[in-house]
């Protein structure tokens, strides 16, 4: 068993407008917090550059990306005939990345 914070972790969207800060927490209501990623300048000059947004969405990927990369080596190193992927570990991997690079899957 791992030993981070069980999954799924989410971007704490609200958080947004009043830090400097993004932060990525556990989705669970009232999980521990697991990261920040700084945002640049302060106040009303504040701005979230892109490189920024996708650190964040990509740290709070980390426990799908994790876990569909486990399916998948059990998947490929337990297959005599070659590598298959079951139609779940397909779309679990999509999941993830698109959780990964921000955008809906």
């Amino acid at each position: 068993m791992s030993k981070h914070t069980p999954g799924p972790w989410a971007l704490n969207a609200l958080l947004m407008e009043h830090t400097d800060q993004l932060e990525v927490a556990s989705a669970q209501v009232d999980g521990p917090h697991i990261a920040s990623v700084t945002v640049t300048g302060k106040g009303n000059s504040r701005s979230i550059k892109p490189e920024q947004l996708a650190n964040a969405h990509l740290i709070a990927a980390a426990p799908e990306l994790l876990a569909v990369l486990q399916e998948a080596f059990r998947a490929f190193s337990h297959d005599d005939d070659g590598p298959v992927w079951a139609d779940s570990t397909i779309a679990k991997a999509r999941a993830a990345i698109a959780k990964a690079t921000g955008k809906a899957a």
